[in-house]
């Protein structure tokens, strides 16, 4: 089992905490953000096909994910608040498979995610 952390922000974090932290610093420093933007910056293809995604409106997940509570960072504090639509963010991360996706969008985005094995 992998449990390489990764250092952001002055954090080290997990895979599925680094993703929840990369999106809320992105919206932090892109205030008044749409959700529809925000799902087009970190979308679907960042993770394997026929997955849950990055980023999705709390509503569609409530009514589409039987096990959202799971699936998703949905406590006080993790949903992301956007311009438009409450978000969330997938828990659901594996390495080798999606996480170096991620870690690549998060570079072109700017920001410096350091590995820790």
């Amino acid at each position: 089992m992998d449990r390489t952390q990764y250092l952001f922000d002055g954090r080290l974090h997990g895979k599925n905490r680094l993703v929840l932290a990369v999106v809320q610093k992105y919206v932090f420093d892109h205030p008044g953000i749409s959700a529809e933007k925000l799902m087009m910056v970190f979308d679907r293809s960042l993770q394997n096909p026929g997955t849950l995604g990055v980023v999705r409106i709390l509503d569609d997940v409530k009514r589409s994910c039987s096990d959202y509570e799971r699936r998703f960072f949905i406590k006080s504090g993790e949903v992301i608040k956007t311009s438009s639509k409450d978000c969330v963010v997938c828990t659901q991360w594996a390495a080798h498979y999606n996480i170096e996706k991620f870690l690549d969008k998060a570079k072109s985005l700017g920001y410096d995610i350091i590995p820790r094995p």
